[in-house]
């Protein structure tokens, strides 16, 4: 099991490491680039966005990049079978998390505490108050959203426990409008999407 939060492992709950501890779970907790220790003194997540930006490498896709050398780094050991990704924290550790899942298969299951409903929309999109501006991923809506994202991810499973709007407001699962739960249940994998009630 692999776990971060919104600033990488020290925001992962004790509670959650208990528990896959005594289900027997190998646990690694991460510090994806930007957060935790790996995080630069006195750089703004502005900053932080206006460097990747002018690198043509956005900083979600390099914490997703993070989080799939783990995997690799698990894997590596022998006597791990299959990872998983447990997220905790504001929506932009959500989107890393999803954005690894949608780009390796080999993450068996997802959990992630909080996920931005959609980039369409949004009152504060250019601030993205809560997401963070290191959430703000360059010509993503042309082809995809955050729902695309999630049918990339199937048939796995995946686990949302709550989807807010930008300024990290709670937003219904019905008024997210999602359809990645038509793509889930085209695959027969309908009950493997957990989506908050």
């Amino acid at each position: 099991m692999i776990r971060f939060g919104s600033e990488g492992r020290r925001d992962v709950p004790e509670e959650a490491v208990a528990a896959d501890l005594a289900a027997g779970r190998m646990v690694l907790c991460i510090d994806p680039r930007g957060t935790g220790e790996t995080r630069a003194e006195g750089q703004s997540d502005w900053q932080m966005y206006l460097s990747s930006v002018t690198l043509g490498r956005h900083y979600a896709a390099m914490r997703a990049w993070d989080v799939r050398r783990a995997v690799d780094c698990l894997l590596a050991r022998g006597d791990v079978a299959t990872v998983a990704l447990g997220v905790s924290g504001g929506p932009l550790a959500g989107l890393t998390g999803l954005l690894a899942a949608a780009c390796d298969p080999r993450l068996a299951r997802v959990e992630v505490e909080q996920l931005l409903h959609s980039y369409r929309g949004q009152p504060d999109f250019g601030e993205l108050n809560q997401a963070g501006q290191l959430g703000i991923v360059p010509n993503l809506l042309p082809v995809a959203d955050v729902e695309d994202l999630l049918a990339l991810a199937a048939p796995r499973e995946v686990t949302v426990r709550q989807f807010v709007n930008s300024l990290g407001e709670p937003v219904p699962v019905a008024a997210a409008g999602l359809r990645c739960t038509a793509v889930y249940a085209l695959l027969e994998a309908a009950s493997a999407l957990r989506l908050p009630s």
